[in-house]
């Protein structure tokens, strides 16, 4: 369920929002908010031609329902460029443990 005029207004369509919240998002600390009595998700991420978009959705069982998208400000992009590093820095850290104890063990 996609809000459409409201991201067309950001010049976002229906299949990058939906990329994102696929695509291995992240939540930043100020989720979820309640709006109007229904609790929204906010998450940052990356369509497949690597725009750095914000989406907002809500959980409505068995659909989400979009309600808007837009491109992350430099602040945003600053805060995901670093959380996603700190992500891809500590899956690199318990790989190298594994692999450790992999050959500590004779694995």
């Amino acid at each position: 369920m996609f809000n459409i005029e409201h991201l067309k207004q950001h010049k976002v369509s229906p299949s990058e929002a939906e990329q994102v919240i696929t695509n291995d998002p992240l939540y930043p600390p100020e989720n979820p908010q309640t709006v109007d009595g229904e609790v929204r998700w906010i998450v940052y991420g990356q369509t497949e031609q690597f725009c750095c978009l914000v989406v907002i959705y809500s959980d409505r069982g068995m659909l989400l329902r979009v309600v808007t998208a837009y491109d992350m400000d430099s602040h945003q992009r600053k805060d995901y460029l670093r959380w996603r590093k700190e992500q891809i820095e500590a899956e690199d850290d318990e790989y190298h443990a594994y692999r450790v104890t992999e050959e500590n063990d004779g694995g």
